[in-house]
């Protein structure tokens, strides 16, 4: 009897071992059933053309095609992460043109490029930077939360060198996994060389801002006011604002006044003596000397590109002195235009 009975107390062992082995986590990683089996992917598109209109979602379809033949009967988990094209950290997205000029990239999982929804690559990814969906019950299409989309972005107010911007080496990844713990990811499939690609043509802007504030596209005037001055004085009084320009291959700054540099009585009946007011515009600390009335003159040229956020030139205007004039309100308009050089 004795013998008898551990041979029964070793066939129950066996016995309960393969029922444990029978068992699965439903991703195929730990049991027989794997019900993410047949799983794979496709991206919308293997070139992306971006443009000033950013945020536009790319779908990634995901499907499974079955689970060892036995039909779709639990959940997938599976998630996604994009590598970081070339660069040693997903900080280092960029775009380029191949020499030497940058802009740029990250891409996201929802509209709206905010820090907190960046997709990593797999080095670098936790829970919170990875696009995450299931496949459950007997479905074959993937599901994700806001949908299975990333957001590819990049600010193109960076860019200040015109040339084509591109990228073909950013890789997606496809993982199934356990839903909770990446240490159990299983890599799935991968779509090489997704290319991404920016074309800035050249361009010239100019803002007129008040001191140190940033470019506006809108602010283009600036009302330089002295208030009330009276004849035969000496005020000193200097107004300014800042000219911020925008080009990416070079420029030439033309400036003219009305009235040649001086500001005029408003009151055209007046005799045409004692009715103006010398004043001095310094741009970037040059002064600026008008050779005569509604003249253009270039008054600074470069080359190359502006400075990130736009090349900045002070401005300022000083009214040293006032003679004997009439009195009256007045004033002189000074353009500015941007070309080429």
């Amino acid at each position: 009897m004795n013998k008898l009975f551990k041979m029964i107390s070793l066939f129950s062992v066996i016995f309960a071992t393969q029922l444990s082995l029978a068992g699965g986590n439903g991703n195929g990683g730990g049991g027989t059933t794997d019900y993410c089996a047949g799983l794979d992917f496709t991206a919308q598109s293997a070139l992306i053309i971006m443009n000033d209109n950013n945020d536009v979602a790319q779908l990634l379809s995901v499907t499974r095609t079955g689970i060892n033949g036995q039909g779709n009967a639990g959940t997938c988990n599976f998630f996604f992460v994009i590598s970081n094209g070339g660069a040693a950290s997903y900080t280092g997205r960029v775009l380029d043109t191949g020499g030497g000029n940058t802009v740029p990239i990250q891409f996201y999982k929802s509209a709206g490029h905010s820090a907190s929804t960046i997709i990593k690559g797999a080095t670098e990814a936790d829970t919170s930077s990875i696009l995450i969906g299931t496949i459950s019950g007997t479905n074959s299409t993937g599901v994700c939360s806001g949908g299975c989309n990333y957001y590819p972005y990049l600010d193109t107010s960076l860019v200040t060198t015109s040339g084509v911007y591109n990228n073909s080496n950013f890789d997606i990844s496809l993982y199934k996994w356990d839903g909770s713990s990446l240490s159990s990811k299983t890599l799935v499939a991968t779509k090489n060389n997704v290319s991404f690609k920016y074309t800035r043509d050249t361009s010239l802007s100019l803002s007129l801002v008040d001191t140190g504030q940033p470019y506006s596209a809108t602010d283009i005037s600036q009302d330089v006011n002295f208030g009330t001055l009276s004849p035969n004085s000496s005020p000193n009084t200097t107004l300014g604002f800042d000219l911020i320009l925008l080009y990416t291959n070079g420029y030439k700054l033309s400036m003219s006044s009305t009235n040649g540099g001086k500001i005029k009585n408003t009151n055209t009946s007046l005799p045409n003596t004692n009715n103006t007011i010398g004043y001095t515009l310094k741009l970037n600390s040059s002064v600026i000397t008008f050779t005569g009335s509604s003249i253009y003159q270039v008054v600074k040229t470069d080359t190359g590109a502006a400075l990130s956020g736009g090349t900045r030139l002070p401005v300022s205007v000083t009214i040293p002195t006032v003679g004997a004039v009439y009195p009256g309100t007045y004033s002189d308009t000074v353009s500015i235009q941007i070309a080429a050089p």
